[in-house]
């Protein structure tokens, strides 16, 4: 056997579905955490460029009114 003669197949089998689940369990959860990351990420350069884009606007109004 693997470990000795007191384990049993199925205890293998458990265990290694176990180790497997929680190591998918933390997959995801790392996943999940850089999705989140990435939409602050590209929400903040958005923000960044609409905030440009409406300054050029003002300024092109302010330019065209004089």
């Amino acid at each position: 056997m693997l470990m000795g003669s007191h384990i049993r197949r199925g205890e293998i089998n458990t265990m290694i579905n176990t180790a497997m689940t929680f190591y998918l369990f933390i997959a995801l959860l790392g996943v999940i955490i850089i999705s989140i990351a990435w939409i602050f990420f590209l929400t903040q350069r958005l923000n960044k460029l609409s905030s440009t884009l409406r300054e050029v606007l003002i300024n092109y109004t302010k330019e065209n009114k004089e």
